[in-house]
């Protein structure tokens, strides 16, 4: 939405993006061509309104950026490059403007500011620490009666960003309880490196004071002066009188950009992401992404954005048949390398580039309709696999094994639906 209505993109996020920053490139120029053109125009006006030779075109020509500068009264100055007549614009054909009003008006010609307030945030790296981040050793992760995966021997070296894909209720979340040393690994060892100062974003996020307002919660955390806290503030886009919302009026997208703040104060050497793209606004999604790809620590990110895994990540954990593997690159290759069925298949898949937003060729668009109502239909097997996994856990916790037995059955039927829903999604995605 903008203040003159609603654009319409088509695509994901990726092309939607791409397709953005066209539309401010593309209004940028036209504002400048047009602007340089006007303020020619009533150069010539001043420079000849007083010569008899030509004082009768200085006139015809300011009656033409008269009736422009009507237009761009009313309509706005793109409507100059619509093709529409004078005649079709419901305007009043008036007497001219003086010179030195239309030399004004020309002036004071603006470029629009459709781009969102930048947001530069940084993430301090602590960087105490040796060069692995975290080792598992033979560990099995999941709850008492309940196998969720096991790990065989894993490491996490310093630096990487590592995404941990897999569908819901496979362990995902489970893992990194473990690695924030909520719950032990049911065998083997899980070790965080000594000295390594953790972040999780979805913490920093669930543990704000809702009665706290926006400057208190950021004092809280760290205490500084009132004129501190809100410079770091301002780098959220938290300006003027937002720092004295509650935090319990904030949206979604205020939230994860105050929990961005917090962590930026807290400085990190590990950050756990935990579907951090989930429920954000776009400058909260933008500033989590500038934030992340300018971040030199080690990042593990649980997450079902392609987008946010295939920019960040060079190292893919998959969870899959109650097992994790490892694929050394980014997510685009991981799924190339799972397609493709020997090595020269993929050589030759991965220097054919696939259309990418700029294409609107009907087979483009009839894919991107596909693959949504895929991922609708995988986020609704989903939500069923993570209800059986929560029913698990309790059955788990009390030791109802007979329920658990019934809600293991359950809980493999509904993992193979979603295992086959991704599947399909996969060869249409590459």
């Amino acid at each position: 939405m903008n203040p003159d209505g609603i654009d319409i993109f088509h695509g994901g996020y990726s092309a939607y993006l791409l397709q953005r920053q066209e539309r401010w490139e593309y209004t940028e120029r036209v504002y400048r061509e047009e602007k340089a053109r006007l303020l020619k125009d009533v150069d010539f006006i001043q420079r000849n309104w007083v010569r008899d030779s030509t004082h009768a075109r200085a006139l015809g020509l300011l009656k033409k950026v008269s009736r422009e500068l009507s237009i761009i009264d009313k309509y706005g100055l793109m409507t100059l490059r619509s093709g529409k007549q004078w005649a079709e614009m419901d305007l009043r054909a008036d007497h001219p403007l003086d010179v030195i009003e239309a030399i004004r008006k020309v002036n004071e010609i603006t470029i629009p500011t459709q781009r969102p307030p930048a947001v530069h945030p940084r993430l301090p790296v602590k960087t105490s620490g040796g060069a692995l981040a975290l080792q598992a050793h033979a560990a099995v992760i999941g709850y008492p009666g309940h196998d969720l995966f096991s790990t065989g021997e894993l490491v996490l070296r310093r630096g990487i960003c590592t995404a941990l894909i897999g569908p819901n209720g496979s362990g995902k979340t489970t893992f990194l309880k473990v690695l924030l040393g909520e719950l032990e690994p049911l065998k083997g060892e899980v070790n965080v490196s000594p000295g390594l100062k953790v972040g999780y974003f979805a913490q920093a996020h669930d543990a704000l004071t809702a009665t706290h307002t926006v400057l208190d919660e950021i004092q809280s955390r760290k205490p500084m002066l009132p004129e501190t806290a809100r410079k770091h503030l301002a780098g959220y886009l938290f300006r003027g009188d937002d720092v004295f919302k509650p935090v319990n009026s904030l949206s979604g997208g205020e939230r994860a950009r105050l929990a961005l703040a917090i962590l930026a104060l807290e400085g990190t050497s590990l950050l756990l992401l935990d579907e951090p793209t989930n429920h954000l606004d776009i400058p909260a999604r933008e500033a989590l992404h500038e934030m992340l790809q300018s971040y030199m620590g080690t990042i593990l990110l649980v997450s079902h954005d392609r987008f946010l895994i295939n920019n960040l990540a060079s190292q893919i954990w998959e969870l899959r048949q109650h097992q994790l593997m490892v694929f050394d690159g980014n997510y685009r290759e991981y799924i190339l390398r799972r397609n493709a069925g020997n090595s020269n298949a993929l050589r030759q898949t991965l220097l054919v580039q696939r259309p990418m937003a700029r294409d609107n060729s009907k087979e483009t668009r009839r894919r991107t309709q596909a693959m949504d109502q895929l991922e609708e239909r995988i986020r609704q097997q989903e939500s069923a696999v993570q209800k059986l996994s929560f029913e698990l856990q309790k059955a788990g916790e009390k030791e109802a094994f007979d329920r658990i037995q019934k809600l293991s059955v359950e809980f493999a039927r509904a993992q193979a639906n979603l295992d086959s829903l991704m599947e399909e999604w996969e060869k249409i995605a590459v």
